[in-house]
């Protein structure tokens, strides 16, 4: 792929995305921006501004997968980014893949646990 052929490709994702999030074209560009570096990115900003429908529109637009993790007190790494764990019947060890293994992951930070422990949302 020329660096023509990546521009365009990159301009209609842009234009993609900026079709479900309207009026937040500079805060596309950084998303994508870190998108194409590989990075992470940190949204803050006040309910209801389109922080989880940004995320949800580059993961629909690059047809990936998309799902929300709910922050809880009682969250632990391996709820995130998964664990392995013993097998005694096959005696060795699985990994049970947590909730960050997939394109795209959007957080939410909440002071009070909601129920048992349930930080996962599948969308």
């Amino acid at each position: 792929m020329d660096s023509q052929e990546a521009l365009a490709l990159l301009s209609r994702l842009r234009s993609n995305v900026e079709t479900v999030l309207l009026g937040k074209s500079k805060e596309v560009e950084l998303a994508l921006a870190s998108f194409l570096a590989g990075g992470h990115i940190l949204l803050e900003d006040i309910p209801g501004t389109g922080k989880t429908t940004l995320a949800r529109a580059i993961s629909a637009s690059i047809s990936g997968t998309f799902r929300r993790i709910q922050f809880t007190s009682d969250l632990l790494p391996q709820d995130v980014v998964g664990v392995h764990i013993f097998d005694s019947d096959k005696r060795s060890f699985t990994f049970s893949p947590g909730c960050s293994r997939t394109s795209s992951s959007p957080t939410k930070s909440t002071g009070a646990t909601p129920g048992p422990r349930a930080p996962c949302w599948k969308r």
